[in-house]
């Protein structure tokens, strides 16, 4: 299971990195710049930015009793009134 998270991370960050590349100078200062080097650069940091965000969701959905105060939560907000409908 854990090689098959990695690689569903791997497959989105990449391609996320290049995408997300552009934005990454606006963001970090020292990643300004034109050239192939600092827009690679740019490309491996919004890769491990998006990978970190993928691995906190993953473990943040994987927890049972996360879920459950979530579930919870859900339905206090839904309040007494709103479930008869």
């Amino acid at each position: 299971r854990s090689w098959r998270n990695a690689i569903y991370r791997a497959l989105c960050s990449v391609p996320a990195g290049f995408i997300f590349a552009p934005a990454m100078p606006r963001l970090l200062w020292f990643l300004q710049g034109d050239d192939w080097d600092m827009r690679m650069a740019a490309a491996c940091a919004a890769g491990f930015t998006t990978w970190f965000i993928l691995e906190a969701s993953a473990r943040f959905l994987s927890s049972k009793d996360t879920m459950r105060r979530l579930l919870e939560e859900v339905v206090r907000l839904q309040g007494p009134g709103d479930r008869e409908k």
